[in-house]
Parts: C-alpha cells; structure tokens; sequence
C-alpha cells in the first residue's frame, strides 16, 4: 500500500467534527471582480480578529443550548438597554452566523456555535414567526417586530452553512424563513424589502437589500420572485445615490429620496448606509450583475480622489454629499465600506493593495465595527464564496515533488504529520480544487487522513517557502 501525502490541517491533534467543504483560510478568487495580494501574516490577521469578537461578544446562555452576540454599543442605550451588552439585536445574531460558517476549520471548530445562535434566533418570534429585533439577554424581548436586515443574513449563512457542512436541516430551515420573509417583509407591490414585520410606512433601508444573497435565495426558492426583488432594490438604491459621490442615505422613499427615520437626519451615509457598499459588491463578485458595478463605480473615483489615494485617510462618517461629519477619526466599518467597492474593478487594483493593511489594523470598539471589521476581512480574503455558485478553486499552484530543507513529512498510523523549522500554513486540496483541510502551526503540524480514496494536493507554506506535494490516499 503506497501512500504518499501532504499537508494537512486541522492544527493540533485534529478535530473530528464535520469537515467544512471551505474551511477558512479559503483564498480563491471570485467568479467576477479582483482581490488584493495576501501578505504572509493576512490569515493570521484575521484569526486574531476572530479570536477577539468571539471572547468579547459572543456568550452562551446557562441553558447550554442558546448562543448570543452582545450588543456592545453605546446606541444600545437609546433602545432600554445598556452599552455592556445586556442586551442582543437579531441583526448580530445574523452576523454571527455568518462569520462562523465562514470561519470555520479544524482549529475553529465554528459549527456548535453557529447552531447554538441559530436556536437563539428561533427562541424569541414575533408573530410572523422572524425573531423579534432586541431581546434582554438570554430571558425574553424588549421589542416586538423584526428587523428584515437579521433576515437576509441569517438565510445567507443557513443557504450557505447547507452547503459548508452538507446538513440539510439548514436547507429546510432557510426555506421555511424564506417563506416568512416573504409574507411577512416584502413589499409585494414594489418588489422591495420592508425595514420590518410590522412596517406600513413606505420607506426603505437601502442597507437592507442583500442582492447578491437574494440571487442565492432565488436558487434555493423558486417559489418566490427574489431575483426581481433584488433587481427592484439596484435600481432604487441607484436612483438614492449622490450624483457625485455615489454614496447612499439610511433611509429613503420609494423615488429614492432620503428620509428622516428615527432621527437619523436626511443626506447622510451614516451607520446604516455604510452597509450597503459591502451587500451591492458581492452581487458582483459572485453574479458579475452589472447594475451592482455601475453603483460601486462611482463611489470608487470618489473616494480616491477625496483621499488622494490614501486608503487611511478615510473617516469614520460622511454625508452623501461627501463632506465629513469627524475630521479625524476613522474606523473598521467605513474603511471596508469605502474600499470593498474596488474588488469590482479591476483598473483599481494598486488602490485596493493599498488598502488592505488599514482595513487590518483599523479600529473595531464595538460590536457593530468588530463583526463588520471580519466581514470585510473575509471578503477581500476571498473566503466570502458563494458556496450555491461557482467557486473557484483557491489554487493548487505548481506541483513539486521534493520537499524543501528541513521539512519533514511521515504517514503516523492515524494521520499525516509534519515538521517545519518554524510557523508554517497548510492546506489539502482535493483533485477538483475543493480545500478539504487547513490549518497553521510552529513547527508541529497533524492532519487526520482524508476519509476518501483519491489524488489530493497538500500546499504548504513556510519561512517564505512554498511547496505544492502530490498525496495519493489509498
């Protein structure tokens, strides 16, 4: 029996939960659009991002069974609750999951926690069934009604954890949610999003219109017309957008003219708007739609020229009309709102290198900037995959077949061990480009062995050095 492997993942002692089909760090590019060069620590960047937003927000409720995001914020006040995170808002729950169906690996081990939100999300209905948007803790809600921004998330990482990790529960769950959302948080007429479950008023959220995860919800749910919804939401987010900026308002009516919405003011690209970059960008990573890329364009020549081309210049707030609203201070949420639109455009490539490292190190202080901060993180990263489409392989490289000096690889009786002179990053990749493992380490590295037969690939990265083996499982 020959067998001859390479790298490997699941860091230390490997885990022996279910294997994502993506494990983070992925790192392929998309089906449309650019990304920038990674540098050697980047995936470690954002591990350590992880690590902190897990211990400083996410939190098991005594029950064993129920997991929340703390909402950390100093607006949290306005709503009854305190700025320490008494209390959670559905809107973290969907980010939540999303980044641990993203995050996860053999080291991470993300999957229980994204369950255990999920059953959070489910605990606190309001009448249409979505979950109500501020709830006390782990004990009962503080408000009734739901938020349609929670929704759109929490069915993207359902559709998405369907596919990660192959339970088919998640399927059924977003489709059942779909079909709630759509009584309950479409506006049928329009074809547009509602703010909420009990919303009469004609008003929209631009930030709310996920049009790349509602072409997802379009695969999964035939039934219903999401593909025109977001086909709806592009063209008044476009009809909301300055003239010469491209920045959008919080708030707006069915014309695409701002709104005053729970005093949010009127021609603002505040807290809410700075979303909506990110949601209208992945419509084009993942769809090539072009309507997505006629909203980002102008946002992109905007913003470098108003920075001079220097990423970290970018403030923390504007209004549409591009004047600021702090003079110097910046932070995690409009860094990556600001930047992000470059990825659908290819002629801004040295814009977006240069980004990179100040979206890494920009500030993150409450949990709205945090789990922004790792969203982003993650898109540029080229893990935000839209695990329904085409994903592109993260790239097998040239294939060698000696291993580099001082690296040594052996087959154990129950997996596949390596040693490296120092940290190193590994990843095995099966022969049609799917990453089945990776993992990082300091020296000491083992891997489970694949449970399937076949040609894999094991790219390893060390010091610098970089080498692509053959393994062939039998």
């Amino acid at each position: 029996m020959n067998r001859s492997f390479v790298l490997a993942i699941l860091t230390a002692c490997g885990s022996a939960l279910a294997a994502a089909k993506y494990p983070f760090p992925y790192n392929a590019d998309y089906p449309n659009g650019i990304r920038p060069t990674l540098k050697s620590t980047t995936n470690d960047d954002i591990q350590g991002t992880f690590d902190d937003w897990k211990t400083a927000y996410y939190e098991e409720c005594s029950d064993g069974q129920k997991a929340r995001i703390k909402w950390v914020d100093p607006a949290a006040s306005a709503s009854g609750c305190n700025a320490n995170g008494n209390c959670t808002v559905s809107e973290g729950i969907g980010y939540g999951m999303l980044i641990m169906v993203y995050m996860d690996n053999g080291t991470n081990n993300t999957q229980a926690k994204f369950d255990k939100l999920w059953k959070y999300y489910q605990a606190y209905p309001d009448s249409k069934g979505l979950m109500k948007w501020i709830i006390d803790g782990c004990n009962g809600a503080k408000s009734d009604g739901a938020a349609t921004d929670a929704e759109m998330d929490v069915i993207h990482a359902l559709l998405m954890a369907y596919k990660q990790w192959g339970n088919e529960a998640y399927l059924t769950s977003a489709k059942d949610l779909l079909g709630k959302v759509w009584n309950a948080e479409v506006d049928q007429g329009q074809k547009l999003l509602k703010p909420g479950s009990l919303w009469t008023q004609s008003v929209f959220n631009p930030s709310y219109s996920a049009t790349g995860a509602m072409r997802v919800f379009q695969a999964a749910d035939a039934s219903h017309d999401w593909k025109g919804v977001a086909d709806n939401s592009l063209a008044l987010i476009k009809k909301n957008q300055n003239s010469s900026t491209g920045l959008v308002s919080d708030w707006c009516n069915s014309s695409g003219q701002t709104q005053n919405v729970n005093n949010s003011g009127t021609g603002k690209f505040g807290y809410d708007a700075a979303r909506t970059p990110w949601r209208v960008a992945l419509d084009y990573l993942w769809f090539g739609t072009a309507s997505a890329k006629q909203i980002e364009d102008p946002i992109n020549k905007w913003i470098m020229s108003k920075t001079t081309n220097v990423p970290s210049r970018i403030r923390a707030e504007y209004n549409q009309d591009g004047s600021t609203t702090v003079t110097n201070w910046s932070n995690a949420l409009y860094m990556g709102a600001l930047t992000i639109p470059a990825m659908t455009d290819e002629t801004q490539a040295t814009w977006l290198q240069a980004s990179l490292n100040p979206l890494m190190i920009s500030s993150a202080d409450t949990y709205f900037n945090s789990s922004w901060k790792i969203l982003y993180q993650l898109t540029m990263n080229g893990n935000m995959q839209n695990f329904w489409g085409a994903v592109k392989p993260n790239g097998v490289g040239v294939v060698t077949r000696s291993v580099p000096v001082g690296w040594k690889l052996a087959q154990t009786r129950t997996g596949i061990a390596l040693s490296l002179p120092g940290k190193g990053s590994v990843e095995l990749i099966d022969a049609q480009g799917v990453t089945v493992a990776s993992a990082t380490g300091n020296q000491n590295i083992e891997m489970a062995r694949p449970t399937s037969r076949g040609i894999y690939f094991a790219r390893v990265r060390s010091e610098g050095k970089q080498a692509v083996l053959p393994v062939i499982v039998d």
